[in-house]
């Protein structure tokens, strides 16, 4: 029996599908290698821009949490999904940004394509068969930005599993108070993520840059452990982090 966290990623892969996304690119082998020389490079120049980026973070205290937030997505996706296991038996966090929100006010199809519109330079339409289109695809909202999928979930309870604990144990009062204000969230999900985490951060930060409003109280990067109120800081943030790349969206 598939898990609920399986079921879902098999439901956003299918959506992704339909919208005409295919794998192409380096064979396997040759991605890997390119991955070590990039990585060699890096390290010789003291860190990637991400990286550089990340160690802002660090020194503003956003990254020093007491304790690593955990999503249930058996518990989030049970909506949905009506039925599963446990979510990720390894405790792998998906290539994600969170916006966490005053109030359950969900961006709509249209407010979306014109988030990415801004973002991206590009129009975007609600046809599967283009390049650049933001559709309602099985259960799931999908994103194309070119060669990148992204799918958006979202959620009208607090985020995590136990949520006001974590928000108590950030170690920045304006990340406390923040935390504590929201009472909903909307999560973007890079798809079939894990294989150029900068490139794909620089996608996610890109657009979350532009979702920003007077509802959102802030983001959380399950995958960094970082949580930062939304302010100047913040998109100071997403700036960096979607500069590092070029997106390669045409």
């Amino acid at each position: 029996m598939l898990s609920a966290t399986r079921k879902a990623e098999l439901l956003i892969l299918q959506a992704a599908e339909k919208c005409g996304q295919t794998k192409g690119g380096l064979s396997a082998g040759r991605e890997k290698r390119g991955r070590r020389i990039k990585a060699r490079r890096e390290r010789r120049r003291g860190g990637s821009s991400a990286s550089r980026v990340y160690v802002g973070c660090e020194a503003r205290g956003y990254n020093r949490c007491a304790a690593t937030m955990k999503l249930n997505l058996k518990k989030a996706f049970e909506s949905i999904l009506q039925w599963g296991e446990a979510p990720d038996k390894h405790g792998r966090n998906p290539v994600s940004m969170v916006l966490l929100l005053r109030e359950p006010s969900f961006p709509t199809l249209d407010q979306l394509r014109s988030s990415a519109e801004r973002a991206f330079g590009h129009s975007f339409t609600g046809d599967k068969e283009s390049r650049h289109c933001v559709i309602q695809a099985v259960l799931f909202t999908i994103m194309k930005v070119g060669p990148h999928s992204l799918s958006f979930l979202n959620y009208t309870k607090p985020y995590g599993d136990d949520s006001p604990k974590f928000g108590k144990s950030l170690p920045k009062a304006s990340q406390r108070r923040a935390w504590a204000e929201h009472t909903a969230w909307t999560a973007v999900d890079y798809v079939k993520g894990a294989a150029d985490l900068e490139l794909e951060y620089a996608v996610l930060a890109r657009l979350c840059a532009e979702m920003l409003d007077s509802n959102c109280v802030g983001l959380y990067v399950p995958g960094r452990g970082t949580f930062i109120p939304n302010g100047s800081w913040l998109l100071e943030y997403l700036r960096r982090v979607s500069g590092a790349r070029s997106l390669g969206v045409t």
